[in-house]
């Protein structure tokens, strides 16, 4: 408990800093870039456009992997971080199984634990028991390390050149969502690395985007208003736990999390561009105070 306590008070001070005035992304060309200097920051490691050195990982099975091995057969490698003590990471294991079993001919995952105290008798277990066919293991130079230095699990994702693509703090937990990632980076006419990479939202039959899921009563909900009370959306925000995950306002300028079953420490991380957060940027949403808002100040 000490550890996840340490963790999260971490992801607070170097946010703390990482989103200052100062803070030198601000003036990227597009919301992806900044997105992804935000995300190279936060999680360190390997950054978004980089080739990854070769390295080598020791297996839950006994049995070693060169990564060079297994970027020459496949079209994706899928790089996922993770703790044996961190719940979200195993509840997220199953998803990405499920996504993985489709696309295993031309998709890669390299699980790694990132833990210094695990060893790869403390996986074996946690592959067994949740059925896992992908790759799961230890680097043991550490050049993942920094990955989760805001929290657990983190990802990273590297094309079919090679280039470090996509990166993502937190768990997947739709299925639908390891779907879409794949399926952008297996297609046919890929030709160029995509270091801008967002997963894109959900798409009815239609291609409409589906409607936002149906408020509930005993869900939390953080609203985002300007001076004049008008919604803002895209404000940036982390969520903190036992682990942390960043989240965004919808065009509602709303953020929801449904259900409110554990406390939050919120803080936010950064407010779209021409605006900046009056007053206080951190609370916590708990059973005693399940709404809050938060008021921007326009600053052009």
């Amino acid at each position: 408990m000490k550890k996840r306590i340490g963790i999260m008070l971490a992801f607070l001070m170097l946010v703390s800093a990482a989103f200052s005035p100062m803070y030198p992304f601000q003036a990227a060309d597009s919301k992806e870039q900044v997105l992804a200097a935000q995300k190279d920051d936060l999680m360190g490691g390997p950054a978004i456009g980089e080739k990854l050195e070769d390295f080598t990982v020791n297996l839950a099975d006994g049995s070693q992997i060169k990564y060079s091995d297994i970027l020459k057969d496949h079209k994706v490698v899928l790089i996922n971080c993770f703790a044996s003590w961190c719940s979200y990471c195993i509840q997220e294991f199953p998803v990405m199984e499920e996504a993985y079993k489709n696309v295993s001919q031309d998709v890669a995952i390299i699980a790694l634990s990132t833990e210094p105290s695990d060893t790869l008798e403390t996986l074996a277990p946690i592959k067994k028991e949740n059925g896992l066919t992908f790759y799961m293991g230890i680097e043991p130079t550490g050049i993942f390390n920094e990955m989760n230095k805001s929290g657990y699990p983190a990802s990273l994702l590297v094309d079919r050149f090679g280039v470090v693509c996509w990166k993502e703090l937190g768990a997947i937990l739709d299925g639908s969502r390891f779907d879409r990632l794949f399926k952008d980076f297996l297609a046919d006419d890929y030709s160029q690395s995509l270091t801008d990479y967002e997963i894109p939202e959900d798409q009815g039959e239609q291609g409409e985007t589906k409607a936002q899921p149906e408020e509930k009563d005993d869900a939390y909900k953080l609203s985002f208003t300007d001076q004049d009370g008008n919604p803002v959306a895209g404000v940036m925000v982390s969520l903190c736990a036992d682990n942390c995950q960043m989240m965004e306002s919808d065009a509602r300028g709303q953020i929801i999390v449904d259900p409110a079953d554990t406390s939050y420490e919120v803080h936010v991380l950064k407010a779209p561009e021409g605006y900046k957060v009056k007053g206080e940027d951190s609370m916590t949403l708990n059973q005693d105070q399940k709404t809050f808002s938060f008021v921007l100040e326009k600053t052009s």
